[in-house]
């Protein structure tokens, strides 16, 4: 697991994975460059880059490979190579429609690493597998390079993988394969209806929330040129300190024990 600290999420400093490759840190006015829908485009961006095993179980049982037995450069591979087959069996349509399969992974890539390449999979004498732009020399990115990429992007948007459910045996695993697959089939014949917790923006809220309840270091006037950890970081230690802020207003009003802060952690900056 590579180990980013919470200091250099908080710089906005892009993440150098090689002497030639830096994934950039983005800012909110990235993301809005995407477009008026670019909160949708930007989190499936995330999800390419993240390339996660567990929420791709289904897809990968479904291909035959079990999620516990692959990280998220053999799922982004794996998806390359699907895609890749995709084209190639439907070359001619796709090619007279202007699109690509692969187009949305490779925007991904674009996006992160700030550059326009020309990404293939290649291999090298010892089976390694690596991406690479076979027009720019130095370009490349292996696998360990890869899940370092990954990982920033998981850390710099507070995405946790914690409490996730670790299945005790194979029977237990194919019914929580069988529930999300379950699960993706409900989401994807629920019509989306506007003002639901699906249809909201979860990063237009967390903006929001820190600029209207926040202590005014990002406001209407700056919060394009914010990192996007730094509204993460804002957001959750602002709902924190306003939970604390509630208990200690308990304590004083009598309605809470003061016993009952032993085990709390009052730190709201943490």
């Amino acid at each position: 697991m590579v180990e980013i600290d919470r200091l250099y999420l908080e710089s906005g400093l892009p993440y150098k994975l090689n002497s030639t490759v830096s994934v950039r840190h983005p800012l909110l006015r990235d993301i809005l460059g995407l477009g008026r829908n670019g909160e949708s485009i930007y989190w499936e961006y995330v999800g390419r880059i993240l390339a996660d095993p567990y929420q791709n179980m289904v897809w990968l049982d479904d291909n035959g490979i079990d999620y516990e037995d692959v990280d998220c450069f053999d799922v982004f591979c794996l998806q390359w190579k699907y895609l890749s087959n995709i084209y190639s069996q439907n070359k001619t349509a796709f090619d007279q429609s202007g699109f690509n399969p692969l187009i949305p992974i490779a925007a991904a890539l674009d996006f992160f690493l700030g550059e326009n390449h020309a990404y293939r999979l290649s291999s090298s004498g010892s089976n390694d597998t690596y991406i690479e732009d076979p027009f720019v020399n130095n370009f490349s990115i292996n696998r360990e390079e890869y899940l370092a990429f990954s990982t920033f992007v998981q850390k710099i948007n507070g995405i946790s993988f914690e409490g996730r459910i670790k299945p005790r045996d194979k029977t237990a695993k194919r019914i929580l394969i069988e529930d999300m697959r379950d699960e993706i089939n409900r989401k994807k014949n629920k019509p989306q209806t506007a003002g639901t917790d699906e249809s909201s923006s979860f990063l237009g809220n967390m903006v929001a929330s820190v600029l209207h309840g926040g202590n005014g270091a990002i406001n209407t006037f700056n919060f394009t040129g914010a990192p996007i950890f730094s509204i993460v970081s804002a957001y959750k230690v602002l709902h924190k300190k306003e939970n604390i802020d509630h208990i200690l207003t308990g304590v004083y009003s009598g309605t809470v024990k003061s016993d009952a802060l032993k085990n709390t952690n009052m730190d709201w900056a943490t």
